[in-house]
């Protein structure tokens, strides 16, 4: 597989699992700060209750989503350093923003309100929850804010002396048209999200027969107010999510053509149920479609032009010179001609780090002949702290400081025709490690074994690996609790088991 798409498959797996939480807690601090107000107006306790009942739901989710927002973060430099690099200067500013502002806001007064009981004031204690869901606001507008300047770029300027694109208005990027109908539809499908998830959670503690009947009362009420929110709410994100459609397709025609599936302009566009296409993408070959309504929804009128993937295509060409998603949705041929002129990438000055290795993001071509497709990973003359399961995944050649890999890590260049002819095999391997001067690979060690070593053959053990080994040695605790617990149960009756 190809580090570009492991990498998208874990940063698309943090992202869902990170947002799976961030709704809740947004919907969840509106709902309790209005318990908490609720209370201080009637007196009622039934109200305090709940207050505190889903203050701690409330708390585990936040302190969730925080951890996983971090990691998200990291990802940013990690996965995609060379996209950090080029637009930080933009992307960055409302995510430190972010951090800096709406998140300590949020912390500073979530902690008050969590140790602030009986000891605050009651109404500064309810005004600390009613910050932390302002701070919960502020917290989306700026992310938002770089989620929507990654949609429609605006309020910056490419220096090509750096080659950079650098801001030069912030309040460009803050009022993004993108940007000012994506916060309402996001804000109003949380309090959506928290308002159902607190429907969900009362209505099953009011079937739990444990509960008295003041119990279910209680509970009855946070189902009334959650359900008339999921009402309120729902209606708004269907609105918000109209205009929404709109916009998109006034500022990313190609995202709503390929969304719907629409390789021809069509005046009105009709709107498809279910389609089938063909493998290469070309075409469709069977659609259910709604006569006019995809025209409705890109343009406001059941007349509208839909502009279609082929017409924008060749816009692309004229206006760029060239298509520039085309490696994305056409099909890759590698046996058209040189794996490298999948990259289209100037020539690299060479290793870095004083010639120790070159780390980072490729893509790259080096002076000894490897191509590197990004995340590149190179190690230098001396062997690298590399772990054996990640060495043997990426194939790294350890031998002369360039990697060998089958999925686009590096390709040497004696072995890049091969490669892309698919010849890769137990011969392919031999041919080249004879080009090279080394052993042959033992089949049972397998190519990327005899890769680790330059005699064609597995490292020795280390001391420590071979007292692991040594017989007579006495095993570890757990393998010997592990072992008694498999000989008693093999040893009881077969019909006690």
């Amino acid at each position: 597989m190809d580090p570009t798409d492991i990498a998208r498959w874990q940063f698309a797996i943090t992202t869902v699992y990170h947002f799976m939480f961030v709704p809740i807690t947004i919907g969840l601090s509106a709902l309790i700060a209005g318990y908490e107000i609720t209370w201080l107006r009637t007196r009622n306790e039934q109200w305090l209750r709940l207050t505190k009942f889903f203050g701690k739901l409330f708390l585990i989710n936040f302190a969730i989503g925080v951890v996983t927002g971090i990691v998200q973060e990291f990802q940013f430099g990690m996965n995609w350093s060379d996209y950090s690099r080029f637009v930080g200067d933009v992307f960055g500013a409302p995510l430190a923003v972010e951090g800096l502002l709406a998140f300590f806001l949020e912390s500073t007064f979530l902690g008050l309100w969590i140790f602030g009981w009986d000891r605050l004031p009651e109404k500064l204690h309810a005004a600390c929850m009613v910050l932390v869901h302002v701070g919960t606001l502020f917290s989306a507008y700026f992310i938002l804010a770089a989620n929507s300047w990654m949609q429609n770029p605006v309020g910056f300027a490419y220096n090509p002396e750096t080659g950079r694109a650098e801001m030069n208005d912030f309040v460009a990027v803050l009022l993004n048209k993108v940007q000012l109908v994506t916060f309402p539809h996001v804000i109003l499908a949380a309090y959506m999200t928290g308002a159902a998830f607190v429907v969900g959670v009362g209505m099953w503690q009011m079937m739990r027969r444990k509960h008295t009947d003041d119990d279910r009362t209680m509970y009855r009420k946070a189902v009334r107010t959650a359900a008339a929110v999921v009402l309120v709410s729902g209606i708004g994100v269907a609105i918000t999510g109209d205009v929404q459609g709109k916009i998109m397709t006034e500022v990313q025609p190609m995202k709503m053509a390929a969304a719907e599936g629409l390789y021809e302009t069509e005046q009105p566009a009709d709107f498809s149920l279910f389609q089938l296409g063909t493998l290469d993408g070309e075409r469709e070959t069977f659609s259910v479609k709604v006569p006019g309504l995809l025209s409705w929804l890109a343009t406001g009128s059941s007349d509208g032009t839909v502009l279609g993937i082929d017409e924008l295509r060749e816009r692309y060409r004229e206006t760029y010179g060239q298509d520039p998603g085309e490696k994305y949705y056409s099909p890759r041929r590698l046996h058209a001609g040189d794996p490298a002129d999948l990259l289209d990438v100037p020539a690299d000055d060479g290793p870095r780090d004083g010639g120790r290795g070159r780390r980072g993001l490729g893509p790259a071509r080096h002076p000894q002949g490897s191509y590197a497709v990004r995340p590149a990973v190179a190690v230098g003359r001396r062997r690298a702290a590399v772990p054996a399961a990640l060495r043997q995944l990426l194939r790294l050649d350890l031998h002369r400081g360039r990697a060998a890999a089958v999925g686009g890590v590096r390709v040497d260049d004696d072995r890049a025709g091969g490669l892309a002819r698919g010849e890769h095999g137990r011969g392919a391997d031999v041919a080249h490690r004879a080009h090279r001067g080394l052993r042959p690979a033992r089949r049972g060690g397998g190519a990327a074994a005899a890769h680790l070593h330059p005699q064609g053959r597995r490292p020795p053990p280390s001391p420590r690996r071979r007292a692991r080994h040594r017989p007579g040695r006495r095993p570890p605790a757990g393998l010997r609790l592990l072992r008694a617990g498999r000989d008693r149960w093999s040893s009881r009756p077969s019909g006690s088991r």
